[in-house]
């Protein structure tokens, strides 16, 4: 169902487009930054600590995937791909990587003895494809061949890390060949990340983790936080080799969307806001920024809620450009007055916190 606010907002995004480039200071960043964090291939800076939204450890027995924060509430906008499905359950105990062992196991053996039994040659075929791997130890399993719907499990620091590659035809061998490789150089290049451990190596962060690789490997990391000092204001930032469907000189096709289609598209499909909510952008509306030295655009808004309540929010996007090897990118902060603790943050603060946290956003360093 289209949302009530794309209307408003596609109004406002073609209505007001203007040149304005927001630019803070390095100096002011010096003051009031204390946090770094790495996300995909990136950094950013936020004023306090901060709480990220992962799974839970009853997400495998039938409950929601979605990532949630401590509290219950939703994170619709986290998804990790990493050529493949990506999950971090957090926190999560030696008995919680126990049962879930059992769970992956119990179901992967039913689903293989379901095709083995079945009157289809390819899924017969299929399924004899399927099978335990010989890695076996008290935090780490694996299950299925190397080449075919491989997956990895560890138990590292309270923490569950699953890393499945998507089916795909048994007889795709150009297929196989790319899950071999991607699978051994996870296997090779996974290991555990502090909160706010900036990786000097080329790679992928994703929460608490690290994956070193060579640059190429698709990704879609999105991962949403929460200021501790002030868990009214989320933020979300998104780091993205994945095309969605784009039109260009009147034709369908695939590629990165330009930050306009970007920023609707957050609004109508991120689960962020709702249909019930309303969005209008504020002045100038629609306008160009920087990030991380590309250009791209970005709107400050205000959201009126069921309630009749209003809250602010920011998002910024940029274009990726595959050929240049960069990545779409997009970056939210939206305050929820009512999971204040205290005094909720201004419209102003929000605004300025956004237009810092953006002009924090560079690629993390590589040596």
């Amino acid at each position: 169902m289209k949302r009530i606010i794309c209307s408003a907002l596609c109004f406002f995004v073609m209505a007001f487009t203007t040149n304005i480039v927001y630019a803070v200071s390095n100096a002011s960043n010096k003051n009031s930054i204390l946090e770094a964090e790495c996300i995909g291939q990136y950094q950013l800076s936020v004023a306090s600590k901060i709480e990220i939204a992962t799974n839970k450890p009853a997400s495998y027995k039938g409950s929601s995937n979605q990532a949630t924060f401590s509290d219950g509430q939703n994170a619709p906008f986290s998804q990790l791909i990493y050529f493949g499905d990506l999950r971090i359950i957090s926190p999560a105990t030696m008995s919680d990587f126990i049962d879930y062992k059992k769970h992956v196991l119990s179901s992967l053996e039913k689903l293989r003895e379901e095709g083995i039994s079945s009157e289809s040659e390819v899924e017969q075929k299929s399924a004899l494809a399927m099978k335990p791997m010989s890695i076996d130890k008290p935090n780490l399993f694996g299950w299925g061949n190397e080449d075919y719907m491989p997956g990895l499990y560890y138990f590292l620091d309270n923490k569950i890390f699953i890393h499945r590659l998507t089916n795909f035809e048994l007889d795709d061998l150009d297929r196989r060949l790319l899950n071999k490789k991607h699978f051994e150089a996870f296997l090779k290049g996974f290991r555990l990340r502090s909160l706010y451990e900036i990786p000097e190596k080329q790679g992928v962060c994703i929460p608490y983790g690290f994956i070193a690789d060579d640059g190429t490997t698709p990704r879609n990391i999105a991962v949403t936080m929460r200021l501790i000092d002030h868990p009214d204001v989320e933020i979300g930032f998104q780091d993205s080799t994945y095309f969605e469907p784009t039109v260009e000189k009147g034709e369908l096709t695939s590629g990165y969307l330009n930050p306009k289609d970007a920023i609707n598209s957050f609004f109508n499909n991120s689960g962020v806001t709702n249909n019930l909510e309303k969005v209008e952008p504020n002045f100038p509306g629609y306008h160009s920024i920087e990030m991380d030295g590309q250009k791209g655009g970005a709107v400050f808004f205000t959201i009126i809620r069921e309630d009749k309540s209003k809250d602010y929010g920011y998002i910024a996007a940029v274009k990726g450009d595959d050929k240049a090897g960069i990545p779409s990118q997009l970056l939210y902060v939206i305050g929820t007055a009512s999971r204040a603790k205290g005094k909720p943050v201004s419209k102003n603060e929000l605004k300025d916190m956004a237009e810092k946290i953006m002009a924090s956003v560079k690629k993390h360093p590589v040596q």
